[in-house]
């Protein structure tokens, strides 16, 4: 087994294939990114010392440098509507405040 300080995770994009790939060694970071259905699990294996490694991939356009795989929502138009009304109320709320 690696120590502490040996195990890492990288992440790298690729401009040509428009992807971003994740390399990690960190059991932690393993298992999240194997949840995440935005991340697409390519290879993943055990080196001789007995250490768990993997490798993973999601498109460039669902990647966020600051917080990583973008999150998404699929609205119904109903949906759509009730947050478009809350968002109004809301602003609304902050005009008033700022105002007085």
């Amino acid at each position: 087994m690696t120590t502490l300080d040996e195990r890492e995770t990288h992440i790298g994009f690729n401009a040509a294939s428009d992807k971003v790939s994740f390399y990690s060694d960190v059991p932690k970071h393993i298992r999240a990114l194997k949840k995440d259905p935005r991340v697409t699990l390519t290879k993943e294996g055990t080196f001789a010392d007995g250490t768990r490694f993997a490798y993973f991939e999601c498109d460039a356009k669902g990647w966020s440098p600051l917080s990583g795989p973008k999150r998404t929502r699929k609205l119904t138009p109903e949906q759509r509507k009730a947050a478009a009304e809350r968002m109004r109320k809301a602003r609304e709320a902050k005009r008033e405040v700022t105002a007085e």
